[in-house]
């Protein structure tokens, strides 16, 4: 090779290695920028105790709030939660005319009252006009919709089950037998942050004898103590009430009933609330905020965002599907189980997963069935549904 010809391979190698090192560098100045441009920002939310959708003792800080960070982290906000009272919330946020300070609250049902002082995730956006705007019960995407019934002590009362067409009808029979039995109505007073649907409102106003509790344990402390005779609670934070502080009771405390006919089973009744996030409508902010939440709500629910989130809070260990370690079964060192077109897989010792069909009374392994239905959480078999020997099961 000629002293020309090394000249010009020397200069050209050069000219890569610093083409190449300008060209990274480039990019490591752009993902700089792309990093700088995506920090969160802190914004604060108050809420209370509301298990298990939104509590302080659960992973996420439960389901709702999960779903809530999700759509805030969208928007660029790093989401920073405090625990108080509901009405203590519900005071502080809608006085808070900053973006600074505690500028969020949840999950709300919708009232005049509200919507007067608030604005209202799925309601006040005009981007939405074309849907309800949270003035009957067809409001769209709530950040949280579930059940609310009437809890009674079977101990004191007798079966409580009525025969009605429909939910106003039904409700009227109800208000119609509490008051002619002269039981005692127990539900959380407005002034504590609670506020019900227009049915259960209703059936409030319109009972003789009530009380106000303070909160949802008061509430059933109340029940437990004969204090109050029938309440007014959310289904499933009912249950998780009576499982983490009065699981003696579980068995005495009953849901009132409904059934189209005599013929028919009978079976809890439910009304459906809708429940919301709110802002102030003192912060000039507000406005440009809350359309830009829901419109990153409706995107994270087009592409199966929420979806997956309530599908993973609902597959974690609860009181209603313990958590359980498969281990070896006495008899042998391999673990199967089988799937309901009836193929067998062998299943590695310490997988995880949810006991599905559980007897929640007592909570000890001898009362599972010779075979039990575990959802697997962990290992190759993730997300299977198999049926397995109880002796190779150890809750977790």
């Amino acid at each position: 090779m000629s002293f020309l010809t090394r000249i010009i391979t020397t200069s050209i190698i050069f000219f890569l290695v610093f083409f190449i090192g300008a060209c990274q560098n480039q990019d490591s100045a752009i993902n700089n920028i792309l990093n700088n441009e995506r920090e969160l920002k802190t914004i604060k939310i108050a809420v209370g105790e509301f298990d298990p959708f939104v509590s302080k003792n659960s992973e996420g800080y439960g389901e709702t709030s999960e779903i809530v960070t999700a759509i805030l982290e969208e928007m660029g906000y790093q989401p920073e939660y405090k625990f108080m009272a509901w009405g203590e919330a519900e005071t502080i946020v809608r006085e808070n005319q900053k973006d600074e300070g505690l500028r969020i609250t949840f999950p709300y049902p919708v009232s005049e009252d509200r919507k007067s002082k608030f604005l209202i995730s799925a309601c006040d956006d005009p981007l939405l006009a074309h849907r309800s705007r949270c003035d009957d019960d067809t409001n769209i995407a709530p950040i949280l919709e579930t059940e609310i019934g009437f809890f009674y002590n079977a101990q004191k009362i007798e079966d409580i089950s009525l025969i009605s067409s429909d939910s106003k009808k039904f409700l009227k029979k109800l208000t119609k037998l509490i008051n002619t039995k002269q039981l005692k109505l127990g539900y959380i007073g407005k002034k504590y942050g609670y506020q019900y649907t227009p049915n259960i409102q209703y059936l409030i106003k319109n009972i003789k004898l009530k009380t106000e509790a303070t909160n949802d344990y008061h509430s059933f402390e109340n029940l437990i103590k004969n204090e109050v005779d029938i309440i007014v609670e959310y289904i499933s934070v009912g249950e998780q009430l009576l499982d983490d502080y009065f699981p003696e009771k579980k068995d005495d405390i009953k849901l009132v009933k409904i059934k189209k006919s005599q013929s028919e089973d009978a079976k809890p009744y439910s009304d459906t609330a809708k429940l919301h996030l709110m802002v102030s409508r003192k912060n000039p902010h507000n406005s440009e905020f809350i359309k830009n939440f829901n419109k990153k709500h409706d995107e994270l629910i087009k592409n199966k965002t929420i979806g997956k989130i309530e599908n993973r809070a609902r597959l974690r260990p609860s009181y209603k599907n313990p958590g359980v370690v498969l281990d070896r079964c006495e008899s042998s060192y391999n673990i199967l189980g089988d799937d309901d077109r009836g193929k067998t897989y062998q299943i590695p010792r310490g997988t995880r997963g949810l006991l599905k069909d559980w007897n929640s009374k007592s909570k000890q392994p001898k009362d599972i069935e010779t075979k039990a239905s575990i959802q697997i959480l962990t290992g190759p078999y993730r997300g299977k549904l198999l049926t397995i020997d109880r002796k190779c099961l150890i809750l977790d």
